[in-house]
């Protein structure tokens, strides 16, 4: 039988859900739809695949998986630093692969435009004029980070919401790490946590955390490239609030929430893409699966990944709630609980929020 299903959003979550509902269901009259032109979704940093999910890739074929691997960054470690740099623990784990954004959204670009998925970007989409786009058997809600409903239109997918002091930024730097590495370390006045991971040549992604009211200290003491350029590369405005977000019953009608629109999980490196990739591989198999009529499928599918969703907001909110107690309480623990604190198990099985010193 061939089903209607619009996705809206061409980020990676919209356009991996919308592939491999194809690839398994190819009868499936599938379409995308974007607010924002395609040259703004190739901008940001990158990702890291765990394996799980690099075996989802499999359905797409080997030039697909070629174009995602080829002459990218592997490691199978995470090194956790102490204080004074020394190396304190290194956790043999699964084997990871970086990945830039650009590289990302170009190779699903092209296997969306293999599959012959129409995508439409530009798309006048807003609450008002939201049901045009959900005259179908299923409309996948795949818009990010950023609340796309209405606080009514989301009232039935009873969505939980936390926030934090904890403030956040990513950034690239001109350094290359070996592996995914956690540092904990302080400035002249400021505590910080920050892991770094390889995702392009020469390059490294970097994500910092630091109470709030530390922000603009912060950046006074560490944001700038002593060495290079004198200049500051991290400000005040790169910062955002740790906000994480859940969904409970992330299927309404016939609309499901998928990706970050869905749950946005402690913003460690790749838990996010990686979620969300689980959850669309889940949703695609339950599409194409013959038993039970459509509404059935998507209402059990969407019972057990409200439960996942809940338990990956649930643990987002220890490791964010532990990782803010390092940094309240950093001048009082001793070495060997600031790394005790920050290698508990991950929310998909490799050590939580790393760093390194740049």
């Amino acid at each position: 039988m061939s089903y209607r299903i619009n996705v809206i959003g061409a980020g990676p979550a919209g356009l991996f859900s919308a592939a491999s509902i194809k690839i398994l269901l190819p009868s499936a009259d599938v379409q995308i739809f974007e607010r924002n032109p395609k040259e703004s979704l190739s901008t940001g940093l990158g990702y890291t695949f765990i394996p799980q999910t690099l075996s989802y890739l499999q359905h797409f074929g080997g030039k697909f998986i070629d174009d995602i691997t080829r002459d990218n960054p592997r490691w199978n470690t995470v090194s956790i630093l102490s204080e004074s740099g020394m190396m304190t623990q290194r956790i043999s784990a699964h084997n990871y692969v970086g990945i830039p954004r650009k590289k990302l959204m170009h190779a699903l670009d092209n296997l969306v435009a293999g599959l012959e998925i129409p995508t439409t970007y530009n798309a006048e989409i807003t609450n008002e004029n939201i049901s045009d786009f959900t005259k179908t058997d299923l409309t996948i809600i795949a818009t990010g980070v950023k609340r796309f409903l209405s606080p009514e239109a989301a009232r039935p997918f009873t969505i939980f919401e936390t926030e934090s002091p904890m403030h956040y930024a990513w950034f690239e730097f001109p350094i290359t790490v070996s592996d995914l590495s956690v540092s904990i370390d302080r400035t002249t006045s400021v505590p910080y946590l920050m892991h770094a991971y390889p995702f392009a040549k020469d390059t490294s992604a970097f994500v910092v955390e630091v109470l709030g009211q530390n922000v603009a200290a912060f950046c006074n003491e560490f944001g700038f490239d002593q060495q290079k350029t004198k200049k500051a590369f991290l400000t005040p405005d790169l910062f955002s609030q740790a906000r994480l977000r859940g969904s409970q019953r992330p299927l309404h009608e016939n609309m499901l929430l998928l990706g970050d629109a869905g749950c946005t999980p402690y913003f460690h490196t790749g838990a996010g893409l990686n979620t969300a990739f689980y959850v669309a591989h889940n949703l695609a198999k339950a599409i194409a699966t013959p038993a039970k009529t459509l509404p059935e499928r998507l209402t059990l599918f969407a019972a057990t990944q409200g439960d996942y969703y809940h338990k990956m907001f649930t643990q987002s909110v220890d490791l964010l709630n532990r990782n803010l107690r390092v940094l309240q309480t950093f001048d009082s623990l001793d070495e060997s609980d600031r790394v005790l604190l920050v290698t508990g198990k991950g929310l998909d099985g490799m050590a939580t929020s790393p760093t390194i010193k740049l």
